[in-house]
């Protein structure tokens, strides 16, 4: 347990405070995803369930943890999806870094939908960068993977860009499509999908014998009004194979004459309105996620912004913020649907303060795979307050983001509460549990609280600070 810790990724102070809470997982299909869920039991307890560890020391003796129930969505069918084909055009190093396979893996592994890798930096490569090397990486993750170089540009035109390479992805897409095809996806290397079998089935709503044309505009307002109708390809773009046919005679074409401003989802959008009858339908749940900095506004809305669960897809998670996106999604491998779902734990009962209840009692919101937030006594948000978004992210408060988030409410400061931020989740595999010592498997996940290194109004390093561990097990 210790060793794990120590791990240099956590980063954590010598001395920490770690608290364990577990939980037995009671499924139920009637949950209400958009409202939030109040429990009496505390996530973290000021009892056994938490000790002050110093991690130069060599032995842990954990803390007692009694699992408490928990109604939660059951888990997710096991299905597999032949019918989807997606493609991305990106570098050798990033489609080759570890994050970026985890995170492919988490809704790719074992789906058998394809995925098309255009290698855009193909030619200057480094001979042990190889094509068999990079697609024996993705099925070492059991992901049906095609890595192909750059398709040679026409006489007299250089190089394609990445861009063009992007929206070409399409013709190599259809060449790979069987009779069992329905979309061709277009995607970033940093889209993310918490969940294959949800946007089958969201997918599953739109007649694929049409020519379709389903993606996201962006939730930025200034974005939108530059690019028009457009399926921002972060998001995720699908193409209905009957609309890929469409514009295979024009795509040499589209993309050669391209705008050079354009991204590769410009170039399809203008495509597909310069070549064909068929216009943009808006596929509610993916996520553009055009924010920068801090993006817990976002995800603390429980997945409800800017449109109703289930989130479809993530975008941005490694370059425009940094969010461990498969651990955070990993949970939905237990309750499917509750990745997200907000709990106010340590619900008081009505008419009851923080000034009557015993210092036991703490109370907090906890968004499932993301983060667990506390606040100052007689200051935790109402109702109101948690139906709207946080604006933390940066020049959330400039009105670029009302359209999609608002009306929002301001970002709190430092001292106005505390948050624990998922930085991993895992299966533990087979433990004891509880005071009889029973075999359960387990999934933990691990939030973060990071005490300042530096305090408001000094310089120095805060020597005394203790950054705080809370783990949620699940006992299956």
């Amino acid at each position: 347990e210790l060793e794990y810790l120590r791990q240099q990724k956590f980063g954590l102070t010598d001395t920490i405070l770690y608290h364990l809470t577990c939980i037995r997982p009671i499924f139920d299909t009637t949950i209400n995803r958009n409202l939030i869920t109040n429990i009496t039991q505390p996530l973290i307890s000021d009892e056994e369930a938490t000790i002050r560890i110093n991690l130069k020391q060599d032995d842990l003796i954990g803390p007692f943890c009694s699992n408490f129930p928990l109604l939660v969505p059951p888990p997710y069918p096991k299905t597999k999806h032949p019918e989807l084909i997606f493609g991305v055009a990106s570098t050798y190093s990033r489609l080759s870094n570890p994050a970026t396979l985890f995170a492919f893996a988490h809704w790719l592994s074992g789906s058998k939908s394809r995925l098309i890798l255009t290698i855009t930096d193909y030619h200057s490569l480094p001979p042990s960068s190889t094509l068999p090397a990079l697609v024996k990486l993705y099925s070492n993750h059991s992901i049906l993977t095609t890595a192909l170089p750059p398709p040679s540009p026409p006489p007299n035109f250089k190089n394609y860009t990445t861009p063009q390479l992007h929206f070409l992805l399409l013709s190599s897409m259809l060449s790979f499509s069987t009779p069992q095809t329905t979309f061709l996806s277009l995607l970033d290397d940093d889209t993310f999908f918490p969940s294959l079998h949800t946007l089958s089935l969201s997918l599953s709503r739109y007649n694929p014998s049409l020519p379709l044309y389903l993606g996201a505009k962006s939730d930025s307002k200034s974005a939108n009004a530059q690019y028009g109708e457009m399926a921002f390809g972060g998001a995720g773009i699908f193409v209905s194979v009957p609309l890929a046919k469409q514009l295979a005679p024009y795509q040499e074409r589209c993309a050669t004459e391209a705008d050079k401003e354009l991204g590769g989802d410009g170039i399809l959008k203008d495509c597909v309105y310069n070549f064909t009858e068929t216009r943009l339908t808006e596929l509610e749940g993916l996520w553009q996620g055009d924010v920068r900095g801090d993006v817990s506004g976002v995800f603390e809305a429980g997945g409800r912004q800017p449109s109703p669960p289930p989130l479809l897809s993530l975008h941005h998670w490694k370059t425009w913020f940094h969010a461990p996106v498969a651990q955070m999604a990993a949970v939905n491998q237990i309750c499917g649907d509750c990745f997200l779902q907000r709990f106010i734990t340590g619900h008081l009962p009505p008419n009851t303060t923080t000034t009557t209840t015993t210092n036991k009692t703490r109370q907090g919101l906890w968004v499932n795979g993301y983060s667990y937030t506390e606040y100052p006594p007689n200051s935790f948000p109402t109702d109101q307050d948690l139906s709207k978004v946080e604006a933390t992210w940066l020049y959330a408060d400039e009105g670029d983001y009302d359209d999609a988030y608002g009306p929002m409410r301001p970002k709190m400061a430092q001292d106005q509460k505390k948050q624990w931020l998922l930085a991993d989740a895992y299966w533990a595999g087979t433990q004891k549990s509880g005071r009889r010592g029973g075999q359960k498997k387990q999934f933990r996940q691990v939030y973060i609280y990071r005490a300042p290194r530096i305090l408001p109004g000094q310089e120095k390093e805060n020597k005394n600070a203790v950054d705080e561990v809370l783990e949620v097990v699940w006992e299956l």
